[in-house]
């Protein structure tokens, strides 16, 4: 089915309100775009990381990344208001 990567997204988005320590959705800066690493609470993250590939990541992009064990997903940019 097409749909079973936005079931699996739902699902985990599901789990997020549990509090459960190894999975959330978190707020990210792009430090590098390649190699594709980002900044989380002042930590760098490179290993274990996967992108939109509808997105484009540009060096300073604020993102939401949605954390799951130990890899990161990187969803979209997000715009300022």
């Amino acid at each position: 089915m097409a749909e079973h990567w936005a079931a699996a997204l739902a699902g985990a988005m599901r789990g997020l309100a549990g509090g459960d320590s190894g999975q959330g959705l978190l707020f990210a800066r792009i430090n590098s775009p390649s190699p594709l690493s980002i900044q989380v609470n002042g930590q760098t993250i490179s290993r274990h990381l996967y992108r939109n590939y509808g997105y484009t990541p540009q060096a300073g992009d604020q993102v939401l990344a949605l954390r799951q064990g130990d890899a990161f997903y990187i969803l979209m940019k997000v715009v300022p208001a």
